[in-house]
């Protein structure tokens, strides 16, 4: 059987969408889970204002600092061994 069902993404806390310029916007924990799969590949980045996608490696740090005024994205991607991709992207406008 051939497994075409997405895992799943859930944030343990919320994210805050609204940043003064200087703020740290902390990346929330999150859980994955998949109908087959126990161990899953799972990256977080943040896209910049000026578009530059930057990959945050969960165990360097959980903070990134807002350094410029505008909207960032903050991506959540994970995959599962049959290849099946989930996505979950929040806005964070900051001023």
């Amino acid at each position: 059987m051939y497994d075409t069902t997405k895992p799943t993404i859930v944030l343990q806390e919320n994210v805050v969408q609204k940043h003064n310029i200087g703020d740290t916007l902390y990346i929330p924990t999150l859980s994955v889970k998949d109908n087959n799969d126990a161990s899953l590949n799972y990256y977080v980045y943040i896209k910049t204002p000026q578009g530059i996608l930057i990959h945050i490696n969960r165990s360097k740090y959980d903070g990134f600092k807002l350094d410029k005024t505008g909207e960032y994205c903050l991506i959540y991607i994970v995959y599962d061994n049959a290849g099946n991709m989930n996505q979950k992207e929040y806005r964070i406008n900051v001023e």
